[in-house]
This record gives structure tokens, sequence and C-alpha cells, in this order.
């Protein structure tokens, strides 16, 4: 069974929007037109659609199922278009991947410094975002994969591969008054100025959460930046501001003035892990990305223990 991607368009504009004629004015054709592509998929399969009403038209069941396959109809059509267009214009090397701030310089760099040389002629579309923003674009077929932070919930509708587990802890310079303390209480960290996540990330729920469950205060940010745990790791370790950082970024060069505060609760397990849509095809390069990627988990467990 086969369906236009036209009809398959029409199809899916006029159940986003639920009216003939606020989905011609979408897409700036007729309301005759929309109609006659309904029945044409509807005769095709048998079954209706929709429920038409004086109010609108709203999915069957079974026009709910349809959507699903539309919609993954439509992307698949999408990606092979754009695969072309790729190769016409000479760019059949591109990938498109999103990260966050928090997994920019420990895992995507060091992934892409590996892929480079083995493959020169490679074209990368990077997009730097927050999660919610690259979850969106990959569902989309923007990306061809993200590589988020996550800690429990898994978005909807997506497939991931845990690349990374490690875990975010709190760090101060070597030196630092608080290692002077024999016995650290939550409480006595609050009384220090952080460097912290803004108040919308996940990083900082978490932290946040691990202070009030102790009965403490969380702590006030003297600096708050939307999570780049490398860029702060030469403030940490110039000043008595105490950070909370990924594991996985101890093993980098800047991380050499700074020590982990060795309170059991302050280690908040996470994962890296990397999302792409179902049955997406990968080409060639995609795969060898996503292979340099995995490759890099044993060396950061092994250098993060290390400076633990």
């Amino acid at each position: 069974m086969s369906f236009s991607a036209r009809d398959l368009d029409y199809f899916l504009e006029v159940a986003r929007h639920g009216q003939l004629a606020r989905a011609a004015t979408s897409l700036t054709v007729t309301a005759a037109a929309l109609s006659k592509a309904i029945r044409r998929l509807e005769d095709e399969m048998g079954l209706g659609l929709f429920e038409r009403s004086g109010h609108g038209m709203t999915l069957t069941p079974f026009g709910v199922a349809f959507r699903e396959r539309a919609q993954r109809m439509k992307s698949e059509h999408d990606e092979a278009l754009r695969h072309a267009g790729d190769v016409r214009a000479g760019r059949a090397g591109l990938i498109r991947v999103g990260a966050t701030l928090a997994v920019l310089d420990a895992v995507l760099s060091p992934a892409l410094a590996a892929l480079q040389p083995r493959r020169p002629g490679m074209h990368v579309r990077l997009e730097v975002a927050s999660s919610d923003e690259l979850i969106d674009w990959t569902r989309q077929g923007l990306l061809d994969v993200a590589v988020i932070p996550t800690y429990e919930s898994m978005p909807h509708g997506l497939v991931h591969e845990d690349l990374l587990t490690d875990a975010l802890v709190a760090v101060a310079r070597v030196g630092h008054p608080v290692f002077a303390r024999r016995r650290l209480a939550m409480g006595d960290l609050s009384k220090f100025s952080w460097v912290l996540p803004s108040v919308h990330s996940a990083a900082r729920a978490k932290l946040d959460g691990v202070f009030r469950c102790a009965g403490a205060t969380p702590p006030q940010g003297a600096i708050e930046v939307h999570f780049s745990a490398s860029w702060s790791l030469p403030v940490l370790a110039a000043t008595d501001l105490i950070g909370i950082v990924p594991v996985s970024v101890l093993a980098l060069p800047q991380a050499r003035g700074v020590k982990v505060i060795p309170v059991d609760a302050l280690s908040i397990p996470r994962r890296i892990s990397l999302f792409s849509r179902p049955n997406t095809y990968r080409s060639p390069l995609l795969e060898e990305f996503v292979q340099a990627l995995k490759a890099l988990a044993p060396a950061q467990r092994s250098s993060a223990a290390r400076k633990g």
C-alpha cells in the first residue's frame, strides 16, 4: 500500500488543525483539495480517518494510529530528499548532531577530534542547546542524534543508547578551607558560595534536592551559568568558590587545580545518552561517529577514577 507524500502532508495538517478551513489556509490550498486527499486515503485503506461534524474533524481510533505511521513515513521521505540534496551538493558526509553545554567539552569534542583525521571530508552541523530543545529537534528529524545528560526519566518517542555513566560531584580548589574540616555536614557546605547550574536545569534541581533531603538550605550561587562545567574549572581552581561538575570532566587539563569534596550525598548519578528517532537509517559516517562516542567511555572512567 503506497501513499503520495502530498496526501500524507494534507492528512497530517488536517489532523493538526481539526478543520479543513484552517488546514487549507496553513497549506495555501483549497479545502476541496484537502477533502479529496482525505477521501483518497480513506478509499485506499477502506476505513475512515475522521469523524466529521459541524464543529470540525476528529480522528477516528484508526486515524490516530494512522497518524503515527504517516508521521514516520513523512520523516523518512524528508530524510531521503535531504540525503539526495546532500549528495547533489557534494555533502554526502553530513551529520547533524545536537549536544548540551554539559557534554560538549568532555564528550563531543574528544569524539570529533578522534574521528576527523579518519574522515577529513566529513561535514558536521553541531547544534548546542538545552535538553528540551534538542529532544524536540530530534523528534522533528532536524537532528540525526542528540547527546544529552539524563538522570531518571527518558523522553517519549525516541530511542536512546547510554554512552557513559558518571556522576555530578562537588569540587573545590586544592587547599580550600573545606578540606580542613574533619567532618563535613551539608549545612557546612551551604555556607560557602558556589558556581551553580541555572535554576531551570535538571542538575540544579538534583543538587537542591540533595540539600533539602539532608535538612540543609541549598547553596547560593555567586555565579550561575547554563551548565558549562569545563568553563567553571579555572574559576574554581583560583577562588574559594565550590562547584558541581561531572566526573567525566575531571580528566581534562583544566581540572588539575581542583579536588573532589568527599561527601557521598553529593555524588549524583547521571548518564550521558545518545538519542535518535526510531528506525532511522544511520549512514556509515554517523555510525562511525557513534562508535567514537562509545569508545570514550572506558578511558573517561579510568581517568576520572584516578583523579577522584
